[in-house]
């Protein structure tokens, strides 16, 4: 479980190894804790995903394929086969900088998470990618959907 004090020393290390780390996902520096959808405390940090763009699965319902348009866009480093942002290989990723946290012990991704053990607390982490609208209206995020793709999640589920 997570303390206050413990909080700010995860968030602060995350973001740091984020930023030190060229191979790791970059993130906006955005996050919160959400208490409210899942078993432990979930700290949620946001994707930088410029150079990218959304476009529901031709193939699959309920999926998102998140298409590389810019080969320098911070996303651009985890492309699958026909150039879409593999969402496992972005979770795999940054669950092996996880181990580069001060106290870590453990983690593992555990679709859309990564459950984090460390010395003295524990937590969940969810990457996610916020969707905006033309006007700069954030209209949903994207959640890795356990098979390379991505999913949509309303905001009220995450922000709540």
């Amino acid at each position: 479980m997570l303390t206050a004090a413990g909080l700010d020393n995860v968030i602060h290390d995350i973001l740091s190894t984020a930023w030190a780390y060229p191979g790791c996902p970059v993130l906006t520096g955005d996050y919160w804790l959400n208490n409210q959808q899942f078993d432990q405390s979930t700290l949620v940090f946001l994707l930088d995903a410029q150079g990218t763009e959304v476009s529901p699965s031709l193939v699959f319902s309920g999926v998102d394929w998140l298409k590389v348009n810019n080969l320098r866009a911070p996303l651009a480093t985890f492309p699958d086969v026909d150039g879409y942002v593999d969402s496992q290989e972005l979770l795999r990723c940054f669950n092996v900088y996880m181990s580069t946290l001060n106290g870590y012990q453990h983690s593992q991704v555990d679709s859309p998470l990564i459950q984090l053990n460390l010395t003295q607390e524990s937590c969940s982490v969810l990457p996610v990618i916020p969707v905006d609208n033309k006007q700069g209206e954030r209209i949903y995020y994207l959640v890795a959907d356990g098979n390379h793709n991505w999913k949509r999640v309303p905001i009220k589920e995450l922000e709540s």
